[in-house]
This record gives C-alpha cells, sequence and structure tokens, in this order.
C-alpha cells in the first residue's frame, strides 16, 4: 500500500499545500491568496457589531423589565402609543398615572435611554459637568 505526505503552509494571507508520495515526488500543489484586509472593513463590522449588541441589550432590558413587572402582580395589557407617553410623562409630574399608563411611561423610558457605561468613556484631562 503506497503512502502520501501532505504539507500545509498557512500564512497571513494564504494557504499553501502539497501532497507527495513515498519517494518524496511531489504529486499536487496548489495555494490559495486571499485578498488582504481592508480598515474600512473593520469599521464596517465594528459598527453592525454595535447594532446587534444594542438591539439585544434592549431585547434584553424589555424582557427583564416584563418579567419583574408580571412578578409583583401587575398586569400587561393596552399598551398607549408612543406620542402619548410623552404626555403620559409629562402629566406624571403632577398627577397619579394609572398601571397601564406607568408600563407605558416605564417601557419607553428603557427603549430609549442612553448609555450606561460612560466611565469609561471619561477623559482624564475632562472638566466641568462632563467630569462629574
Amino acid at each position: 500500500m503506497e503512502q502520501y505526505i501532505m504539507g500545509i503552509d498557512i500564512g497571513i494571507a494564504s494557504v499553501g499545500w502539497a501532497v507527495l508520495n513515498e519517494n518524496a515526488e511531489i504529486l499536487e500543489e496548489g495555494s490559495n491568496i486571499f485578498p488582504e484586509a481592508d480598515a474600512a472593513q473593520n469599521a464596517d463590522r465594528r459598527s453592525f457589531r454595535q447594532g446587534r449588541r444594542l438591539k439585544r441589550r434592549k431585547r434584553i432590558r424589555i424582557n427583564d423589565f416584563n418579567k419583574m413587572w408580571e412578578k409583583y402582580g401587575f398586569e400587561i395589557d393596552d399598551v398607549v402609543s408612543d406620542p402619548d407617553v410623552l404626555l403620559l410623562r409629562n402629566k406624571g409630574l403632577n398627577e397619579f398615572l394609572e398601571e397601564k399608563e406607568l408600563y407605558s411611561v416605564l417601557k419607553y423610558m428603557l427603549k430609549h435611554r442612553g448609555i450606561s457605561y460612560l466611565e469609561d468613556d471619561i477623559d482624564e484631562n475632562a472638566t466641568g459637568d462632563y467630569k462629574e
């Protein structure tokens, strides 16, 4: 039975290969050269990844909120539409809100909140309100 030797050369932008027989004669050989990486593609991938993370975090926040809302015995039924929610937030400053109104306002705030990791972005040389 004849034996074969296979060699593979894995590089940064290419993969080369060869098949030899017992007598070290080359039977097959070849290489695949890949296009070089582009920094613009990295930026695109990062922005897509960031978008996926933001969507996932928002979905998790809303699901966790719904679980907590139901855990404490509240019901989730008629949801108030977004334009009405802004009016409800204003109303809530001076009056008590009904359960469904409060749910809609809190859910809206969770969906449209800012980032929670500002401490990572604070510049050591920052001054004023931003540093505080």
